[in-house]
């Protein structure tokens, strides 16, 4: 966008634009997040959960299948809501204690829950 008249012109990248006006000032962070990694990183989180589930009982797999299902469900969209990320961790952690003794599953539950924690912050 130019304005001639003041002599200004902005350019835009990405998702963000904030105006100034008078003696304001403007403190802004920006978050820059690779969404493609990081769906590629959730497509082997999930990979190696599922690849897994064989090792819990049958009614224990399937409940952490439906967290780890919401879980990507809302992390795939382009604006994930916190508060339903925040409830993916909730039943998480129960997951935990259900994945004990199986190291590569609780390895992977720890990295999805903190691929879930960069949104809810």
């Amino acid at each position: 966008m130019r304005d001639k008249e003041n002599g200004v012109t902005i350019t835009m990248n990405g998702g963000q634009f904030n105006i100034s006006k008078d003696d304001s000032t403007l403190y802004v962070t920006q978050y820059n997040v690779d969404h493609n990694s990081q769906l590629f990183e959730l497509e082997n989180i999930i990979k190696t959960i599922t690849d897994n589930l064989y090792l819990l009982e049958k009614q224990k797999a399937d409940e952490l299948i439906d967290i780890v299902d919401m879980a990507k469900t809302e992390l795939i969209k382009p604006v994930p809501q916190p508060s339903r990320l925040r409830n993916c961790l909730t039943l998480l952690g129960p997951m935990f204690t259900v994945a004990n003794g199986i190291p590569v599953l609780i390895e992977n539950l720890h990295k999805l829950q903190e691929l879930i924690l960069q949104f809810v912050k």
